[in-house]
């Protein structure tokens, strides 16, 4: 019979990585876990879209896949708690879980040198009071930023420091089915590489593959059918001058009002792309060492109507070729497409009518929360800003057990979940349930 593995990690990004730092610090668990990564184990993760502005649409997205997953290309930085909050019901208590993600950025510090953002405990009250006379939600935590080059070294040196030590982990493996098997001592994981396809045997098996791919349907194979949130909306970007001071009172400025919030506020950074099904969706990226002259974020909505959602892809694929689509917000707030030049980060961007692309209702609520929160609250100018859609967040609606167990022996972490996003949240999650696991 063929060899049972005690534990498989499915997505080796910060989930998956922390999972296996804190389940194979044994050599018992090292010999008894194997990691299957969709993407590949590189040096560098090079994506034509950044070097010739356009997708190569290849099957394996390289800003969503390899060893790191999409932490290595997005963001530049960490955010602490509050940030992530929905952690708190896999701990004891909220005081554990801070406790956890101080250890982890400690440990991080000594790894990829965090700077933390410093903000005046006066300037923080002040901007409270500000966005509250507003109605506006302004939750403050501490953020750290990150060269992304040492970042990336970190995740080539882990991985490396595992393979050393004898842990399996197999690169350019896209897992394409699981299933229990008539037995219920484990599963049956059929794999994809590139030499051919492959059955492992596992009996307990951790999913951490993100929430950014909207083909992801791992989860679905194992349990009944799961229904879906999203949040979905579009990129604002603007000359960083535009802003004046007003990122200054936080180092990742989230703004929440009705069912609207602002997300990852990337200052001289660039909006980045990626791929999956077919068509580009946006995130953003920026290095504290390089500035590009523009700030952007995201300002997402959250909607529970799944029919709007897929009909909205679907309409992105037919209309707009899933290419993401620009306009001056003036323009977009007149539905009339912007005749003048865009300058925005992402040149491969096409020109357009966003009120054809999302559903109706979205851009209503988007318009409404641009008029209350980047222009009437933070004093942004309608004239300097550009939007770029779509962005798209699966948040999924999971029952998790308190050891991120869905299933009896299957188990989701990270972005995975649903309830939490961010690398420092990802990576805790992982080694949180690693722990667990190792203890039983």
């Amino acid at each position: 019979m063929p060899e049972i593995f005690e534990f498989g990690i499915i997505g080796m990004g910060p989930a998956g990585i922390g999972m296996a730092m804190s389940l194979c610090s044994t050599s018992n668990n090292i010999k008894n876990t194997i990691c299957f990564e969709r993407g590949s184990y590189s040096d560098e993760k090079i994506c034509s879209a950044f070097l010739q502005n356009e997708c190569c649409y290849s099957n394996v997205c390289t800003v969503i896949s390899g060893l790191g997953g999409a932490s290595t290309l997005s963001s530049g930085k960490i955010s602490n708690f509050p940030a992530g909050s929905g952690l708190v019901e896999f701990f004891d208590s909220e005081q554990q879980l801070k406790e956890l993600l101080n250890e982890i950025i400690l440990f991080l510090s000594n790894k990829i040198a965090l700077k933390k953002v410093e903000i005046d405990s006066i300037i923080k009250k002040d901007a409270q009071k500000f966005y509250e006379q507003r109605q506006i939600e302004y939750k403050y935590y501490d953020v750290y930023e990150f060269d992304g080059k040492n970042y990336r070294d970190f995740i080539q040196e882990t991985i490396q420091g595992f393979r050393v030590k004898g842990l399996q982990i197999f690169d350019n493996s896209e897992v394409t089915d699981v299933k229990r098997d008539p037995s219920a001592l484990y599963f049956r994981v059929k794999v994809k590489a590139l030499s051919g396809e492959r059955v492992f045997l596992i009996r307990n098996l951790i999913l951490a593959t993100g929430a950014l791919d909207i083909q992801d349907r791992l989860i679905e194979k194992v349990t009944d059918s799961i229904k879906n949130s999203y949040e979905i909306g579009v990129r604002i970007e603007a000359p960083a001058s535009a802003f004046g001071n007003i990122l200054s009172t936080h180092g990742d400025l989230k703004l929440k009002l009705g069912s609207g919030r602002t997300y990852c506020v990337t200052a001289n950074g660039k909006i980045i792309s990626y791929q999956t099904g077919g068509a580009i969706f946006l995130e953003g990226s920026m290095d504290p060492f390089e500035t590009t002259g523009y700030t952007n974020l995201a300002v997402l909505i959250k909607s529970n109507n799944d029919n709007e959602i897929r009909n909205f892809i679907k309409r992105y694929y037919a209309e707009f070729r899933g290419l993401p689509v620009k306009q001056r917000l003036v323009d977009y707030i007149n539905g009339q497409i912007s005749r003048e030049a865009i300058n925005t980060t992402l040149t491969s961007a096409i020109g357009g009518d966003i009120n054809t692309l999302l559903p109706t209702f979205i851009n209503d609520i988007i318009k409404d929360f641009i008029d209350d929160v980047i222009v009437g609250a933070m004093g942004i100018s309608k004239d300097v800003v550009v939007v770029v859609a779509p962005e798209l967040k699966i948040l999924r609606n999971l029952q998790l057990a308190e050891n991120f167990e869905l299933d009896r022996n299957f188990f989701v972490i990270g972005a995975a979940t649903g309830k939490f996003r961010g690398i420092l949240q990802s990576f805790c999650s992982g080694v949180r349930c690693g722990r667990l696991l190792d203890r039983e």
